[in-house]
């Protein structure tokens, strides 16, 4: 089975970002999307409205999560899976803290509630396939690391070829990001997409620019996949038009194969 996943981090709709405000950039981010066509799509920092509206316009996929506030509410890391390619056998969310089934906790110096978001998906040719999609803390190291730690051991639990995506606010030659790819008795051992790249198919500097054309070095947004899983291609979708980006991050894009 081959597939192509897209992690996106949408920047959150709010009243400072001026002429890079999402309404200016949702019609942009749509036709990314569209363009690339993801079988699934692994989005970071959606407000309810924002994934109403990326899910009016590109119709079939269905959307998994809810917001990491107590309430529900707040900034999702919603997955949506084309429900022409998959059906979804289960899903769920947990908090990146001490608590992770209690909503709304915060761990280890967290400056924000933060959650991953899981589901259990099946091809129409039988093949299963297990995605995690987290948004990391920005402030604390120490809620990365622990955070690497609880997805590792969550991801365990599923028996099925694996991929973990999102922002982990992290670059990746931190603690954070060579915690992740660590082989410890039992969990498992991911491998990072960009550690599969070659020189001659380089990709940009970093994946966050702040729509700036200056672009951070260092990924910030990454795809890690269980061995059982091949990567065909992996790249970022730089587009802007008129001085408008479809976001702060660039979406990174790889074509794989279980």
């Amino acid at each position: 089975m081959e597939f192509r996943l897209m992690t996106f981090n949408l920047r959150y709709e709010n009243d400072v970002d001026g002429q890079f405000s999402w309404k200016n950039r949702r019609d942009l981010a749509v036709e990314l999307i569209l363009d690339q066509a993801p079988a699934i799509i692994c989005t970071q920092e959606g407000l309810e409205p924002m994934l109403r509206f990326i899910g009016d316009r590109l119709g079939g996929y269905s959307m998994i999560g809810s917001g990491r506030n107590v309430d529900g509410t707040g900034e999702f890391s919603a997955i949506l899976v084309d429900d022409s390619r998959f059906s979804i056998l289960d899903s769920g969310q947990f908090w990146i803290s001490e608590t992770p089934d209690v909503p709304g906790s915060l761990g280890w110096g967290a400056g924000l509630p933060r959650i991953c978001t899981w589901c259990v998906v099946k091809a129409r040719g039988g093949e299963e396939l297990g995605v995690f999609n987290v948004h990391l803390d920005h402030r604390s190291v120490e809620a990365r690391v622990r955070g690497v730690d609880l997805l590792l051991e969550r991801m365990a639990e599923c028996r099925v070829p694996r991929v973990l995506c999102g922002d982990f606010n992290a670059r990746p030659n931190s603690a954070e990001i060579r915690h992740v790819s660590r082989e410890v008795e039992g969990t498992i051992r991911l491998v990072n997409c960009y550690d599969e790249t070659s020189a001659a198919s380089p990709l940009p500097a970093g994946t966050f620019h702040g729509f700036s054309d200056r672009v951070r070095p260092g990924a910030i947004d990454y795809i890690f996949h269980t061995a059982d899983i091949r990567l065909n291609s992996l790249s970022v979708d730089a587009r802007k038009r008129d001085g408008i980006w479809p976001s702060d991050h660039y979406p990174l894009i790889a074509d794989l194969s279980v």
